[in-house]
C-alpha cells in the first residue's frame, strides 16, 4: 500500500454508515408520516437530497387526515388555554 485512498474496507464501512443513517431516517419518516395519517411511502423520496426540503415544506403546510378526523375540544374542557371571553 502506498497510502494513495482509504482502501476497500474504508470505503465499504463508508457505504455501510450511509446506508444505515439513510434507513434510520426513512423510518424516521415513516413514523412520523403514519401518525399524521399520511401514506408512508412518502419516505422514499425523503431520502432526495433536495426533494427532502421540499416534501418537508409541502409536509408541514398540508393538512393532517388523522388531525381532521378528531372533534375539536370544547373550550370549557381545554385545559391548555382559558376560554374566551
Amino acid at each position: 500500500m502506498n497510502g494513495d485512498g482509504p482502501g476497500a474496507g474504508g470505503i465499504l464501512l463508508l457505504l455501510l454508515f450511509i446506508l444505515i443513517a439513510v434507513g434510520y431516517f426513512a423510518w424516521c419518516c415513516v413514523r412520523i408520516l403514519n401518525r399524521a395519517g399520511h401514506n408512508p411511502l412518502w419516505a422514499l423520496p425523503m431520502c432526495i437530497p433536495g426533494v427532502n426540503l421540499v416534501l418537508i415544506w409541502m409536509f408541514a403546510y398540508a393538512r393532517w387526515p388523522r388531525f381532521e378526523a378528531r372533534a375539536p375540544i370544547p373550550p370549557e374542557e381545554n385545559r391548555y388555554m382559558p376560554p374566551r371571553a
